[in-house]
């Protein structure tokens, strides 16, 4: 219902905390390869290891035998209001606009809401920042020596303006399959909610639940998408 696509990659990432207003800024750098056979033989590996049918595509996949892609984004976060001190009943609330351009170019708007007992800085957390898990987000630094663990429930949407999908569209090298801009969707509607625990040495487990407007237009591929996922987190360094 859609293509094959694959990418093997490395990121980095960096945020930025201005001291004299809650504004901060995140920027991230991928470079990776699309299309390599390697990602075809991982999951007949483990489809076959777990007894599930055997995927028949990846001949076919986006720029099949290999092709260089990267991708930069930057992301501005401000806080529009929060809570602390009253245990339970902290909470954190703030928009973020973002950018990216290369294998995926697009902006965006975001509203992100934490609510519970939370001791870490408002930037620490940007559950709004995910495209195909390949953003790279610095952990933040680990709570005070004898802070109480954190828990908390997070939950936000987002509005995309996409223009260009090279998963979908493909990118210079020839795709057996890809997608022209007739049949993507511009505009894509996304909503989260989840909960996170934080120890006071600074391990994190976050579980979140996404859903996602359809990105084809029309066809079989013409779907919501609807997936969870478990994040493991540790901060080694102070602040």
């Amino acid at each position: 219902d859609r293509p094959y696509a694959s990418l093997f990659f490395l990121s980095t990432g960096r945020r930025y905390v201005e001291l004299d207003r809650p504004v901060a800024f995140e920027s991230s750098l991928t470079v990776g390869m699309l299309g390599l056979a390697a990602a075809g033989s991982f999951q007949s590996a483990l489809h076959h290891l777990t007894g599930s049918v055997q995927p028949q595509g990846w001949r076919h996949q986006v720029s099949a035998g290999g092709e260089p892609t990267l991708r930069y984004s930057l992301a501005r976060e401000a806080l529009l209001g929060e809570r602390s001190g009253d245990g339970l009943s902290d909470y954190d609330l703030k928009w973020t606009s973002a950018v990216s351009a290369g294998t995926i170019t697009e902006g965006s708007v975001a509203l992100s809401l934490q609510w519970g007992r939370i001791a870490s800085a408002w930037w620490s957390f940007a559950p709004e920042q995910d495209m195909y898990v390949e953003e790279v987000h610095p952990a933040p630094p680990p709570p005070s020596p004898g802070a109480a663990p954190e828990i908390f429930a997070l939950a936000g949407a987002r509005i995309r303006a996409r223009l260009y999908n090279a998963f979908l569209q493909g990118q210079f090298r020839h795709s057996d399959l890809r997608y022209p801009i007739s049949q993507v969707n511009p505009l894509l509607a996304e909503v989260w909610a989840g909960l996170e625990y934080r120890s006071a040495s600074g391990l994190a487990i976050r579980y979140l639940v996404r859903w996602q407007s359809a990105e084809l237009r029309s066809g079989i591929g013409s779907r919501a998408l609807l997936w969870g996922n478990v994040e493991l987190t540790a901060s080694f360094n102070g602040p």
